[in-house]
């Protein structure tokens, strides 16, 4: 039953150890006092754990001794303990705090309750209950043996057992076996149970006799035709007893009371059925799920039936399907409460707690000399650490993302939680950091590792630095007597990875073998260059030559295409003759020549244009130093620096993520159609109808949509825009754009004609799909593409001309097997707000949807199927957070990537898009608002100026490179709002909306996620909206009446979902929360609370 691996990582074991509950309890029924005792306390106790028992009280003599042999076998005084009574006795059982698990077995009503008490107080239940269970009679089977199977399993014990036979479903022909099987029937014997030869005896009291008499009388006052009657049954010598004789009902239905109740006496019933599907059909119709039997001689229909059937436990030519003990019983549906039964691998679990150890035990390395350190992680420095821990050695490391920490740690690394920790008994360090000022801080900083390093410590950078840094470093270590030396490498992340690398190394003749033998595990070139620095110079003139190279080689290509040689043929002549270089050979730049090259990976997994531009700044710094002219390098300089800042254009070479996030939505497509019955999508329109949409709609009519875009000439890489509210049609376009591959354009509903022409101009749409109230505006747009209108489903109210978007789903219905194979990175296009300068197209790649998914989780703690509130701006926040929920509902659970931060859609707090709210997001460690002017300074108090929110810890770093390439909103760290903001003197702070010549937003106008989080996060903040000019649908009294409807409206569309995850867990959460994030959410704090306590 326990678990454990050896070597997980390195020198890391996990196993699992099963403990004892404490103190458990069983409730036993009276049908069979010693038999199932024997489930509980024999398992319970061998596990470890005391046991209480409550037998029956109408036979508890056979339970007693039961116990006394137990005692007299040597179980210790007060391990087996009994009690007696009825319904106080079980619920004293099920609050008690010392009762850690309770196992029942009894009655429906009864176990319910007790499943539901116990549960209350926090116990462990299983709970096993009535039954209804069938037997199907396939005309193949073996009639003889079929009819006295029948029997027996009917009328055995009076039929008190909870697996006894209550229905036989005959199919097809065996209708004609009924008069056989009555007349074995009849030659039952009724009697006292010591009394010779007696096949029933009686059941176990009047009251239950008479229970079972009215059950009779029903079916026949509901139309059953009654063959074999058993309520006037006489035994001599007990004229009084409580006996029943065998019963039998033919031309039952499913709606009389002897079909849907558990009639717990010798009563069958017999429904007739055509096929074996109809018999399946019924039976699972059926609300118990305990045991059901199948009587044929067929394989195959033994096969199909056991794989269709939704009942607990199955028999084949078996009537009564209870399991050996060490199978568990494994009733379900109505006939049980619980995750696991009784006996069986199941009953170890349910009285154990299982406990997971992971272990590690060190050698003591430290004088080895084997203890190194590794500072940064992430990527190149991630995966050269991997290889030291390899070659067995011992590293501690250090990194600022918690995910380079969890692989390090994952492959046997320690992390620790600063460079001076990680250094603190370290004999060699080796550094691979972005930047000089990185190393600088590492280093020499007020947490610097030379602070801690002992005497004849070596440090290895591996950083790609200037020289002069590093021998500045140098020598400062040599002080300390500690050696210091530069070792830049090359070989990319696949080297990395391998242990393939090629190290520059700088340093002194007497100090390279011991650095050789440290850079052995992670390089399989070490070239001696020189003294400190050396290894820099080496590396920055390599890259020079590189990027010269990679310019030239794709220069020529390109000519090559437009002049209309083959790729293939122009590359095996470049590569056969003088043209051929690294550039060439290995790593070209044109597709499909190259197959390990970035270019043939889709540009996944390779050297990123940003960073070959700062090594060839290097290049150009250390040249311009010693006034040597770089001409070419300095003409690549500004080709590379213009690719970085063109918009679009900017190749992250990093990110595999698109055809990993491919391969996931085509799995879920074709296999996750269960999940597609969840609700993706809760919807109150402005007219107050209330809507929920499943991910199997969305996905449904946006591959119906994804189609007909097609058939007008939409393509991958086409870009269309949005002007739309947010509604369940916004969510079909998206996601049908994105299923052929197309990049979806955002366009405020706010937008006046000028601001819509410009940026679908910008954007280069080839299509504008709109709303019936905000087409109007198109038809004042001088330029505008095609125009497709969508009317909601029940209103096709479109101009002459236009497309209806609903009428084109229906006539595309039949093709709607799309998958998601096309996604394009970038795939959405944004702009900059156009506030502080022109507006400029932004597009966000696919990886940094991802990570934004990820901070969401992390920031506010979202959870698979939480619900979450849409209420922001649909300008950034509407093109990071908006657009990943509305990917989360194209396909939910199964996409690798995204599964752990799925959520469902919820507009507006559940109101109409046109009711204005507060926002509700968390405020976020790491942001910072303040008061600026126009360059980035801020300003004293009372003096009016630009809201700014600090971005240097912002997720908006994610969205690949754009802060660098767009000088104009970015000063000094500082996104710039364009909000007009003041912080007064007594602290409080206001800000009013924007209005320019391109965009007009209202004066109520709420910042997106960044914004609010660092406004929550200013001291002198209370509430992450305000409003500039008082506003009547802001009152008081309406605001209290919105969240009022709000809880009310979600916590009845779903009271699975939204009511216990989101308003008991987030909203409470809200509450409790110092800076209370809803606008105008104090002054009805309470009201608030007792909705809660309501609901």
């Amino acid at each position: 039953m326990g678990e454990y691996t050896e070597g997980v990582a390195r020198g890391v074991d996990t196993y699992t150890l099963h403990q004892p509950l404490g103190v458990c309890a069983g409730i036993t029924p009276f049908n069979f006092p010693a038999m199932i005792p024997l489930w509980m306390f024999p398992m319970a106790i061998v596990c470890g754990n005391t046991f209480v028992l409550k037998p029956s009280e109408q036979d508890p003599l056979s339970t007693m001794m039961l116990v006394e042999l137990a005692l007299q076998a040597g179980v210790p005084a007060g391990v087996l303990n009994v009690v007696h009574g009825g319904k106080q006795v079980v619920d004293r059982l099920c609050t008690h705090p010392d009762i850690k698990a309770i196992s029942f077995v009894g009655s429906t009503a009864v176990g319910t309750h007790v499943y539901n008490l116990a549960g209350q107080h926090g116990k462990r239940v299983q709970s096993m209950m009535g039954a209804k269970n069938h037997v199907v009679v396939m005309p193949d089977a073996n009639k003889e043996q079929t009819l006295n199977a029948l029997v027996g399993a009917a009328f055995g014990a009076a039929g008190q057992r909870c697996m006894a036979l209550s229905v036989a479903v005959m199919v097809g022909e065996t209708k004609n076996w009924v008069d056989e099987l009555v007349e074995k029937a009849k030659t039952l014997k009724v009697n006292a149970g010591h009394e010779p030869q007696t096949d029933i005896g009686p059941v176990i009291s009047p009251r239950a006799k008479a229970r079972v008499i009215d059950l009779i009388n029903s079916g026949i006052a509901q139309g059953a035709q009654l063959l074999l009657d058993g309520r006037d049954v006489q035994v001599q010598g007990y004229e009084n007893g409580n006996f029943v004789g065998a019963t039998i009902f033919n031309q039952v239905s499913t709606d009389m009371r002897i079909y849907t109740e558990e009639i717990f006496g010798p009563v069958l019933a017999i429904i007739h059925v055509d096929t074996l599907e109809q018999a399946i059909e019924l039976v699972n119709a059926n609300p118990f799920g305990n045991g059901v039997g199948l009587f044929t001689q067929s394989g195959a229909t033994a096969r199909t039936f056991q794989s269709t059937i939704d009942i607990g436990q199955v028999g084949i030519n078996i009537p009564i399907p209870v399991p050996v003990p060490f199978f568990s019983f494994t009733g379900s549906r109505g006939s049980k409460l619980g995750d696991l039964g009784p006996y069986g691998k199941q009953a170890v679990k349910f009285y154990t707690q299982t406990k997971t150890i992971t272990s590690r035990w060190f050698e003591d390395t430290q004088e080895k000399g084997e203890v190194n350190t590794t500072i940064s992680l992430r990527n190149m420095g991630g995966k050269m650490a991997h290889n030291l821990l390899k070659a067995g050695l011992t590293v501690y490391g250090f990194d600022l993302s918690d995910v380079a920490i969890a692989h390090f740690t994952e492959a046997g690394g320690i992390a620790c939680n600063s460079p001076q920790k990680a250094a603190e008994n370290a004999d060699v360090v080796i550094t691979m950091l972005p930047a000089a000022k990185h190393v600088k801080e590492v280093y020499l900083g007020e947490n610097g590792v030379l602070a801690v390093l002992k005497q004849g410590s070596l440090c290895i950078d591996s950083s790609t630095i200037d020289p002069q840094t590093i021998k500045d470093i140098a020598a400062i270590g040599a002080e300390q007597g500690i050696q210091i030396c530069d070792a830049p490498v090359s070989g990319g992340t696949i080297g990395a990875q391998a242990g393939t690398l090629t190290f520059m190394l700088g340093t002194d003749d007497k100090a390279f073998e011991q650095v050789k033998s440290v850079l052995a595990p992670m390089g399989k070139n070490i070239v001696h260059c020189g003294e400190v620095g050396a290894g820099q110079i080496a590396k920055i003139c390599n890259n020079l030559i590189l990027g010269i190279s990679m310019a030239a080689v794709a220069e020529g290509m390109a000519l090559g295409a437009k002049l209309g040689i083959d790729a293939q043929a122009l590359a095996g002549v470049i590569n056969s003759s003088s043209g051929r270089c690294w550039s060439s050979e290995v790593c070209n730049p044109w597709p499909g020549i190259s197959a390990n090259a970035p270019a043939g990976r889709g540009y996944s997994d390779g050297f990123a244009s940003q960073l070959m531009l700062k090594d060839l700044g290097l290049a150009v710094e250390a040249a311009g130093q010693v006034k040597q002219p770089l001409l070419l390098g300095g003409l690549v300089q500004q080709l590379y620096q213009q690719l970085c800042m063109q918009d679009g254009a900017v190749q992250e070479m990093l990110s595999g993520s698109v055809d990993q996030l491919n391969a996931c939505y085509e799995c879920c497509d074709r296999h996750a159609e269960a999940d597609r019955e969840k609700v993706a999508l809760y919807w109150q329109g402005k007219d107050g109808r209330k809507e929920q949409y499943t991910f199997a709609q969305l996905k449904k009519w946006s591959s119906q949509f994804a189609n007909f875009l097609k058939s007008q000439g939409i393509q991958a890489g086409d870009r269309i825009s949005g002007l739309l509210p947010r509604t369940p049609e916004l969510l079909v376009v998206i996601l049908a754009a994105w299923r052929i591959g197309a990049v979806y354009q955002p366009l405020f509903t706010a937008f006046g004609p000028k601001a819509i022409e410009h940026r679908v101009q910008l954007a280069k749409s080839k299509l504008v799909v709109t709303d019936i109230g905000n087409r109007s505006k198109l038809d004042e747009v001088a330029q505008c593409p095609q125009i497709m209108t969508a009317a909601d489903q029940q209103g096709h109210v479109v101009q002459q001309g236009d497309l209806d978007f609903w009428k084109e789903l229906n006539q595309h219905a039949e093709q709607c097997d799309l998958v998601m194979q096309s996604i394009q990175d970038p795939f959405l296009l944004m702009f900059t707000s156009g506030t502080t300068g022109p507006a400029k197209p932004l597009e966000v790649p696919l990886k940094a949807l991802i990570a934004f998914g990820n901070y969401m989780k992390d920031a506010i703690g979202l959870r698979a199927d939480d619900a979450f509130w849409n209420i922001a701006d649909p300008g950034w926040a509407y093109g990071a957070p908006t657009a990943y929920r509305m990917m989360m509902a194209a396909d939910p659970a199964q996409m690798a990537q995204l599964k752990e931060v799925g959520m469902v859609v919820c507009n507006h707090h559940g109101l109409s898009h046109d009711v204005r709210a507060g926002a509700a997001g968390f405020a976020s460690p790491g942001y910072r608002v303040a008061v600026v002017d126009d360059q980035g300074n801020e300003l004293p108090a009372d003096t009016a100026g630009i809201l700014a929110v600090d971005i240097s810890q912002s997720p908006m770093m994610w969205f690949g490179g754009y802060k660098e390439s767009r000088k104009s909103p970015f000063i000094k760290n500082y996104y710039l709002t364009g909000d007009t903001a003041e912080l007064h003197a007594d602290g409080s702070m206001s800000f009013v909306g924007r209005s320019d010549d391109v965009i007009t937003t209202s004066g109520y106008r709420i910042g997106p996620f960044d914004v609010e989080s660092a406004l929550l996060e200013h001291e002198a903040v209370i509430e992450a909206a305000v409003v500039g000019v008082p506003d009547p649908e802001r009152t008081e009294i309406k605001i209290k009446h919105h969240l009022r409807n709000w809880l009310n409206n979600l916590g009845n569309l779903s009271k699975n979902v939204c009511l216990p995850m989101l308003i008991q867990d987030k909203l409470n959460l809200l509450l409790n929360y110092p800076r209370p994030q809803v606008a105008r959410f104090n002054a009805f704090y309470y009201e608030i609370k007792k909705l809660l306590n309501n609901n």
